[in-house]
């Protein structure tokens, strides 16, 4: 029958047990060895946390961001063996950056203590073909219903002025438009409308489009 259960000043925890008298156990120890063991051998639900906290200290200076917030580590796996693999999904497959990122992947999760030391990085890029889309037209296109084109042959003539006004009185009636400024050397929407944020971010294997007041903005 249990009469006491408690923890003595020592630390030992004294355990009754029937018809055997009483057990104890070094609380000491106990959580000593459970440190230890964690310490080499991670939990399931820590290694991911764990390298990728490791990877986001890789910035991509294009984008001023680290590749983990960007969404490039893709299909990360860690085996029996403690061997970490994952892809590295550039936005491009030309990307003067690729070789470097492999690099730095690979240091950084060969330092961590319960590695195989031999971490398998993957070098990709997003991959511009999209299932169902018309082989023939750009799968951003193959969204879009109708294109109204506003141009001249000369400038300073009200062409981003009169696009502008022009999309957001479809947007009150009721469309959803997108504004894109051709204007590769001069472009004026990004002095003419300020997006509601003009952080970077990703949706999927495509950059977000910025937008304000519900308009998209490409410029």
């Amino acid at each position: 029958m249990y009469k006491t259960f408690g923890f003595a000043p020592s630390t030992k925890c004294w355990e009754p047990i029937t018809g055997r008298g009483w057990r104890s156990n070094n609380l000491l120890t106990v959580l000593s060895e459970t440190k230890q063991l964690d310490e080499q051998q991670p939990s399931k639900s820590k290694w991911e946390a764990q390298i990728l906290l490791k990877l986001s200290s890789i910035i991509d200076p294009d984008l001023g961001r680290d590749i983990v917030s960007l969404g490039f580590i893709k299909d990360l796996q860690i085996d029996d063996d403690y061997q970490v693999s994952f892809d590295v999904e550039l936005t491009t497959p030309a990307s003067p950056l690729k070789e470097e990122f492999k690099i730095q992947c690979e240091n950084l999760i060969n330092s961590i203590e319960w590695t195989t030391g031999k971490a398998n990085v993957t070098m990709t890029a997003a991959d511009p073909s999209r299932i169902g889309a018309n082989p023939d037209t750009p799968f951003g296109l193959s969204q879009v219903k109708a294109i109204i084109a506003v141009s001249s042959c000369k400038g300073g003539v009200g062409k981003s002025t009169t696009a502008v006004n022009l999309a957001y009185s479809l947007k009150k009636l009721g469309a959803e438009v997108g504004i894109f400024d051709a204007d590769i050397y001069g472009p004026s929407l990004p002095t003419m409308v300020t997006p509601d944020s003009d952080a970077v971010e990703f949706v999927g294997r495509q950059i977000k489009t910025l937008e304000r007041d519900g308009v998209k903005l490409m410029r």
